[in-house]
């Protein structure tokens, strides 16, 4: 799983259903037989069959956002100017995607969002929005993986790269 740097997780991706009407990739009909991975829309690479289940990836997802939200509060209590100064290197970042960029520029023209975001406490964290939540986990959080099966405590399943670097991770 990864997010966008608005910090909302990247969308999970539907595997096929009957509702494709027998639609192979590349739009022809299929014989009802799939002989090889990538047969259906929805196929991907990785996947058995290039089936993935949208409900367990929207739950990988949503498990993801709370450890990423958990590790948030945990560095900010920590280090009290870690927001200002994430939000100076998300906004020096060459590499962020032209599209994320544009989605955190508007949502920084909300300027009650940005009030919000910048009267953020590791105390108010559970009493702001969740849009506010995303503008900040898209500030502190760069990217997040899962490296880790179900099962497995988040720290060694989610695999978060930071704008600035945990110091007491290192």
């Amino acid at each position: 799983m990864s997010t966008n740097p608005s910090g909302s997780p990247s969308k999970p991706v539907s595997g096929g259903s009957s509702s494709t009407g027998g639609l192979r990739r590349g739009g022809g009909r299929s014989s009802g037989r799939s002989s090889s991975k990538g047969d259906y829309i929805g196929a991907e690479s990785g996947s058995p069959y290039g089936y993935r289940d949208p409900d367990c990836e929207a739950l990988e997802m949503h498990l993801g956002f709370r450890y990423g939200c958990q590790e948030i509060v945990r560095r900010l209590r920590a280090e009290p100017n870690l927001l200002p100064a994430s939000i100076r290197a998300m906004h020096a970042d060459d590499t962020m995607d032209r599209e994320d960029r544009i989605e955190m520029l508007r949502a920084e023209a909300d300027h009650s969002l940005v009030r919000e975001v910048m009267t953020l406490t590791p105390d108010t964290w559970d009493e702001i929005s969740e849009e506010a939540q995303h503008q900040v986990f898209g500030y502190l959080v760069k990217s997040m993986i899962p490296v880790g099966r179900p099962g497995q405590p988040p720290s060694e399943r989610f695999l978060i790269t930071w704008r600035i670097p945990d110091a007491h991770s290192q």
